[in-house]
Order: C-alpha cells, then sequence, then structure tokens
C-alpha cells in the first residue's frame, strides 16, 4: 500500500500509518496497534466534511472508503504470510485478522454510509421522475368521451413539477406535460366533434322520420278524400236521370271541391320542399360554422406549440450562454433560468 494512501489514514499520528505501510504484519506483533488505528480512522471521519452536492464530494467519501479497504487488505494479506511463515500462530492470527476485517469492514461501510444513503434516495428520486414521464406519456383513448378526457386533462394540469425533484430535468418535465396537455386538448376537441356529430346525425334522423310520418299522413287523407269522392259520383250517377239538374249542380260541386283538394295538395306538396330546402341550407350553415371552429383550434394550437418551442429555445440558449462562460454550472443555470421565469429575480425577465 503506497505511503500517500496511509498518510490519507490517521494523519494525526502518521509514524503509525508509516510504520504499518512499511511493515503490515506489524500490527500482529503488536495488536494495540489496531485500536489506535481504528481511533485514527474514527477521528478522520468524525472530522470529515461530508459533501454530497457535488461529484468531487461523493468521490472523496468513496475515496475514504477505498482507503480503509486498502488498509484492510495490506492487513489480512500480511496476516496470511505470518501463517505460512508461522504455523504455530495460525489460530492467534486468524483471530486478529478476523476481527481486523470485521472492524475496519464496519467503519468502511460508516465511512461510506452518507454516499449510500444518497445514492438510494437518487435512485427513488429518479424512479419518480420516470413515473412522472411515463404517466406525461400516455396516449389518451380516441373513443373516450369528452368528460372523462377532460376529467383525465384536470389530472395531468394538477401534476407538479418540483426543481428539487427533477434537478436538471425540469425543462424536459415541463415540456414532456405541456404536449400531454396539448394531446389532451386534441383528443377534447375530437371527442367534442364527434359527440357534436352524433347528435346532429339522431337530429337529422328523427326530423326525416317525422317528415316521413307527415307524408303518409297526407296520403291517407288524399286517399280518403278521393274515396269519398268516388262514392259521391257513384251516388250522383244513380240520380242523375231523375234529378238532371240537381245532378249538375252536385257535379259543379264536386269539381270545385277536387279542384280545391288538388291546390291544398301542391300547397302541402310545396311547403314540405321548402322544408327540406330550409333543414337542408341549415345542415350546411351548422357544417360550415363547425369547419371554421376547427380551423381556428388548429391554428390555436399551432400558435401554441410554436410559442412553446420559442420559449423553450430561448431558455435552452441562456442556460448554454451561463455554462460556456463558465458562470455557473448546468443545474445552477436551469435553476436560475427557472426562478427568472417564475418571477423570483427581481427586475430580472425573458425576452420572449
Amino acid at each position: 500500500m503506497p505511503d500517500t494512501a496511509m498518510a490519507n489514514i490517521g494523519h494525526n499520528s502518521a509514524a503509525v500509518g508509516e510504520m504499518l505501510a512499511a511493515d503490515p504484519a506489524l500490527l500482529f506483533r503488536e495488536p494495540d496497534m489496531l485500536d489506535q488505528l481504528c481511533s485514527e480512522i474514527e477521528a478522520e471521519l468524525a472530522a470529515a466534511e461530508i459533501t454530497l452536492d457535488t461529484a468531487s464530494g461523493r468521490s472523496a467519501i468513496a475515496s475514504r472508503a477505498y482507503a480503509i479497504a486498502q488498509q484492510k487488505t495490506a492487513i489480512d494479506k500480511a496476516g496470511k504470510a505470518l501463517n505460512e511463515d508461522h504455523r504455530a500462530a495460525i489460530a492467534k492470527v486468524d483471530a486478529v485478522r478476523r476481527d481486523a476485517r470485521d472492524r475496519l469492514d464496519s467503519l468502511k461501510d460508516r465511512a461510506r454510509k452518507p454516499l449510500t444513503d444518497w445514492e438510494q434516495a437518487e435512485d427513488a428520486r429518479k424512479a419518480r421522475v420516470e413515473a412522472f414521464m411515463a404517466q406525461m406519456s400516455h396516449r389518451p383513448d380516441p373513443l373516450a368521451a369528452s368528460a372523462d378526457l377532460v376529467a383525465h386533462r384536470r389530472t395531468i394540469e394538477a401534476a407538479t413539477i418540483d426543481p428539487d425533484l427533477f434537478r436538471g430535468e425540469v425543462l424536459k418535465a415541463r415540456s414532456a406535460k405541456a404536449d400531454a396537455l396539448a394531446r389532451m386538448d386534441d383528443a377534447i376537441i375530437a371527442a367534442e366533434k364527434r359527440e357534436a356529430d352524433a347528435a346532429e346525425l339522431e337530429r337529422l334522423r328523427k326530423a326525416e322520420e317525422a317528415r316521413q310520418k307527415r307524408e303518409a299522413e297526407a296520403r291517407a287523407e288524399r286517399e280518403r278524400a278521393e274515396a269519398a269522392a268516388r262514392r259521391k259520383a257513384e251516388e250522383e250517377q244513380m240520380i242523375r236521370d231523375a234529378e238532371a239538374r240537381a245532378a249538375k249542380r252536385a257535379e259543379e260541386a264536386a269539381r270545385r271541391q277536387a279542384a280545391e283538394q288538388e291546390a291544398l295538395r301542391k300547397s302541402e306538396e310545396a311547403a314540405r320542399l321548402a322544408a327540406e330546402r330550409r333543414a337542408k341550407e341549415e345542415a350546411e350553415r351548422r357544417l360550415r360554422e363547425k369547419e371554421e371552429a376547427e380551423a381556428q383550434a388548429a391554428a390555436e394550437r399551432a400558435r401554441r406549440e410554436a410559442d412553446r418551442k420559442h420559449r423553450q429555445k430561448v431558455q435552452t440558449e441562456a442556460v448554454g450562454a451561463m455554462t460556456e462562460r463558465g458562470l455557473i454550472d448546468e443545474d445552477a443555470a436551469v435553476d436560475l433560468v427557472t426562478a427568472i421565469i417564475a418571477g423570483e429575480i427581481p427586475h430580472v425577465s425573458f425576452n420572449f
């Protein structure tokens, strides 16, 4: 084990480290040195500054644990060598080896615990970020009801983006949420159009049924009138010889009645055609209004998407400019940009 590694352990008692670096087997000849070594390591761990926010701080923690592991390995190897040379003392050496392994393993774990705890917390944070991104990437059911889609959109909109949780992925998370909301808006518009079209088809179907019923009633009425006229004509034919003048008057009356019925039929037919024409014109007008509304909705979505991409580009360029000049690191730059946009930095804003 190099002297530099020994110097990192027990810097307040360099003589112990130097002696063990020169001869690790010294620990087995003077077992009290293990207590001294462990005390020195404990003192160093107590005095060490724990920094988990930076890569260098986490690396320092790992380095301290590694140095202890190297010390343990050197002592263990020295013990094995002594076993080869001193068969008679093997039981005593093994006991010291086990004690050294156990105690140094415990100290190694203690030295690394802050980093281990941080790694576990980091894994949990990443899992929450992945769950959020999975939720944002969900595609809405194209056949779902508009009310269900609106309720799901409220759930997405209520999802919060904690900078402490997302860190360098805040912009990505916000973009994913914006994309999810845009997809839900599109799905809601499509569902509302589909439901409106179905309602319109149902209305037209009922209108057609009503029209057919009116036409059937009109035909039945005409048939009844025509049957009555035929019966009356037959009756007039039977009394025509005896009552010629009366028959003539009855015949004239029948002609007038037939003319009135024909005029009534023509009037009803004209009214039916006019009603159909008005219904057709109303349907065409509603269709035009729907198409115009859809075109306006599509234009608004395109405008929102262009604005979102422009804002994202401005934020990314701002982060890049600050990191390229070495002012702050990328995480800090993202946090600063986020704070400016949120209005948390007085007198500073973005020009989008």
